[in-house]
């Protein structure tokens, strides 16, 4: 018979025995239980369990659940969290965790339903945007999930008060003839700003994210078979404290093509910053990885110089796909190239950002079909 969760065989009497889990002790932290002997079989064990657990799960919920939220967050949520996550996702969570302060005095049984929508209306009242509003009841929703498996609440009241709506983010990007009148503000005799011109083609050329940007090397690109492979991205803390770290999503590791003239520009960085000195990193002029700072305050700055409305860094990457879009370019393909990991966030984000295009479509069923008028009846 196959093994039953939560019985287990005593190999020395030839008997079954069940084990109830009733969460963890405030105090000591230690893991309370309740355990019965002497089953002469899995399924009288698995029936004991049932009815120990259904009997004991309201009864247990209370006993345990008068810890607080902060205790509870502090104690078992963020230790546990951080083996489970990348450094970048855990300290997003360390940073949205302060905006939970809203429960921390809390005993983890008095966060009702109602209590969750009283913290909603008060980050709104604060004029909270509401995309920043979902993502921290996202985070709550997992910290609660954790309470409910370890027996702590008998059910996790964020999901039951549900998230607010969140709102689709404007879309910014710049048309070819934006960037062709920003990309000619830089002086390239300089190598400071031989380097950025360099940075914002490629971003703009590729849809790259800035932290795979960041993390590309010499070795990941191949100027004969005019392609560049991303498979890593960078962390960036500060100068003294990044690291690599996996791609966003598999999906994001792909190989990209490039153009020939982003491959001259990238021939042309390469032979300015030998005179520098051995780089590993493409995108720098000092041996460590461009900073995201600086690439996002230059390009504030030479957009204003020429009266281009600014955009962030990571527009570029909108911009790339608005480009992709008009030269013709379908949703599956922007997709891979794009590295997302499923086509609904390509047509979730990108699907609105040409109208023309899909005007377009419909004008190409003009004449498809051509019809000439008969006198003649049907029989």
């Amino acid at each position: 018979m196959p093994k039953i969760s939560h019985v287990y065989k005593d190999k020395g009497r030839g008997t079954y025995y069940a084990v109830v889990s009733l969460g963890f002790d405030d105090v000591t932290g230690k893991r309370i239980q309740k355990k019965k002997t002497g089953f002469t079989s899995q399924v009288e064990a698995q029936k004991w369990y049932d009815l120990t657990k259904a009997d004991l799960s309201k009864s247990s919920v209370q006993m345990n659940s008068t810890m607080s939220f902060k205790t509870f967050v502090d104690r078992y949520f963020m230790p546990d969290y951080k083996t489970r996550t990348k450094s970048q996702t855990y300290d997003v969570g360390v940073a949205r965790l302060k905006r939970l302060n809203y429960f921390f005095d809390r005993k983890l049984n008095t966060i009702s339903p109602i209590v969750i929508q009283d913290w909603h209306n008060c980050l709104i009242e604060e004029n909270v945007s509401m995309s920043y509003i979902y993502s921290l009841h996202q985070f709550l929703q997992i910290i609660l999930n954790f309470a409910e498996k370890l027996g702590l609440v008998s059910r996790n009241n964020a999901k039951v008060a549900g998230n607010v709506k969140k709102s689709r983010g404007k879309v910014d990007f710049w048309t070819i003839e934006e960037f062709t009148i920003f990309i000619q503000t830089f002086n390239q005799k300089r190598v400071n700003e031989r380097l950025m011109f360099t940075v914002y083609w490629f971003l703009f050329f590729t849809g790259l994210r800035i932290g795979e940007l960041q993390a590309l090397t010499w070795k990941d690109i191949d100027f004969e078979d005019k392609w560049v492979y991303i498979h890593k991205s960078i962390y960036y803390r500060n100068r003294k404290n990044w690291e690599f770290t996996d791609t966003k999503t598999q999906s994001s590791v792909r190989k990209l093509y490039l153009d020939d003239d982003t491959l001259k520009y990238m021939r042309e960085w390469k032979e300015v910053q030998e005179q520098i000195g051995k780089i590993d990193f493409i995108f720098s002029d000092n041996g460590l990885p461009i900073v995201k700072n600086r690439v996002n305050k230059m390009l504030i700055r030479h957009a204003v110089k020429v009266n281009i409305k600014p955009i962030r860094v990571h527009d570029l990457r909108h911009s790339h796909a608005s480009l992709m879009l008009q030269l013709g370019m379908n949703d599956l393909e922007l997709k891979n190239r794009l590295g997302h990991s499923d086509i609904s966030i390509t047509l979730g984000v990108y699907s609105h950002l040409h109208p023309t295009a899909m005007r377009s479509v419909a004008d190409k069923f003009n004449g498809l079909v051509k019809v000439s008028v008969s006198d003649s009846e049907i029989s």
